[in-house]
Order: structure tokens, then C-alpha cells, then sequence
């Protein structure tokens, strides 16, 4: 069995890709009000995706508390953390 190559991004997928990143960057920047100059972190981009993340995993550890008895939700966390399965 032949191993496939890796699939390789042309250079405008990666441009596209590129501008996906600043979009989304930019969504958070406006999101977090760093256009208000009382911000704390008024004018700046740090921490903005760290902060997303955070925000992210509160609501996927949520949602995995909620359905933890559904056998797909189980098998979905013990996917993240690398867990052996829990009987």
C-alpha cells in the first residue's frame, strides 16, 4: 500500500488561509470592544485567541458534562484527553 503525499496547500489557500486567520482576529478584536480605549487591553491583539480558547473549551466541557451518557460524548473526551476508557 502506497503511502498518499501530503496534501499541499496551492498559494492561494494559503493566502485564503492567511486572511481567514486576520478575519477571525479581527472578529475577536472587535468582539472584546479592544476599540474602546478603557479597555485594559485597548489597541493590542494579545491574548485575544487564548482567551476565544478558553471560552471555546468552557463550552465544550459543558456540553460533554451534559450528554456524558451518550456513548459518542464519552468517546469524544476520552479522544481529547487521551484517556483510556473508564468502566
Amino acid at each position: 500500500m502506497a503511502v498518499e503525499a501530503e496534501h499541499k496547500p496551492t498559494a492561494a489557500q494559503r493566502i485564503q488561509q492567511d486572511q481567514n486567520r486576520v478575519d477571525f482576529l479581527e472578529f475577536l478584536y472587535y468582539a472584546d470592544e479592544r476599540d474602546n480605549p478603557e479597555h485594559p487591553y485597548a489597541n493590542t491583539y494579545t491574548g485575544l485567541f487564548q482567551d476565544y480558547c478558553f471560552l471555546v473549551g468552557e463550552a465544550v466541557l459543558a456540553s460533554l458534562a451534559v450528554g456524558w451518557h451518550e456513548t459518542e460524548v464519552k468517546g469524544i473526551a476520552e479522544t481529547l484527553v487521551g484517556a483510556r476508557t473508564v468502566r
